[in-house]
C-alpha cells in the first residue's frame, strides 16, 4: 500500500464523517426555539449521597420534522435542570412517549394517561443529538446508560389561579462516572408543563 492510498483513505473517511454530522437532523423543540428562560418548576431528589437539583417543568414533546425529504417524528418526554449544562447540578433527561399515549402534533397528550407505567429513559434524546446526563460534582457529566421514569401520581393544582397539572415520578438512573457505573435512584416533583 502506497501513501497516496493511505491518505486517500483519511480524507475520506474525515469526509463522510464530516458529511454525516452535517446532515443529521438538529431537532429543538417549539418551546426552545423561543428562547424564553424557564423558571424552577419541579426538583429531582435523588439519593447516596443525597442531592437535590431544581428542574424546570416536564415537557411532553410531539412534533414532527422534514429534513432532506425524510419525516422525523419526535416523541417524547423532556426534563432538564435550572442549572445549564457544565454547572453544578444539573442534569437533563430523555424519557421514551409510550405508544399508548397516540401522540398527534398539535393535540394534546394527557399524562394520566401514563400513570404507574414504567417508562424507559434513553441514552439519547432530541433524535441522537443530545445525552442524557446527570452531573453532580465539578468533573465531567454523567452519562445516562439507562433508566427508568414511573408517574406516581398526577393532580390538578388551582395553586396559581388556573388549573394546572402537578405530578410525582420515581426514577431509577444508570449513570457512567469516572469510578464506574452507579445507580441513583430517587424521585421527581413538579409540574407538568404543555
Amino acid at each position: 500500500m502506497n501513501i497516496a492510498k493511505i491518505m486517500w483513505a483519511m480524507i475520506s473517511a474525515g469526509l463522510a464523517f464530516g458529511l454525516n454530522v452535517q446532515l443529521r437532523p438538529n431537532f429543538q423543540a417549539a418551546y426552545e426555539r423561543e428562547g424564553q428562560s424557564e423558571s424552577v418548576e419541579g426538583a429531582l431528589a435523588l439519593g447516596e449521597p443525597a442531592l437535590e437539583i431544581p428542574t424546570t417543568g416536564l415537557r411532553i414533546v410531539v412534533e414532527d420534522q422534514e429534513h432532506m425529504r425524510k419525516q422525523y417524528q419526535l416523541r417524547e418526554i423532556s426534563l432538564r435542570s435550572q442549572n445549564a449544562r457544565g454547572s453544578v447540578p444539573s442534569c437533563e433527561l430523555f424519557i421514551t412517549l409510550p405508544s399508548a399515549a397516540r401522540a398527534t402534533p398539535g393535540q394534546p397528550v394527557d399524562p394520566r394517561s401514563m400513570l404507574q407505567l414504567e417508562l424507559p429513559v434513553q441514552p439519547l434524546g432530541r433524535l441522537g443529538a443530545r445525552a442524557s446526563f446527570v452531573q453532580r460534582e465539578e468533573s465531567a457529566p454523567g452519562r445516562v446508560v439507562t433508566g427508568s421514569w414511573q408517574f406516581t401520581d398526577i393532580r390538578e393544582s388551582w395553586d396559581t389561579g388556573s388549573a394546572t397539572l402537578q405530578a410525582d415520578a420515581r426514577v431509577e438512573l444508570q449513570v457512567e462516572t469516572a469510578s464506574g457505573v452507579r445507580m441513583l435512584t430517587g424521585k421527581w416533583t413538579g409540574r407538568v408543563l404543555p
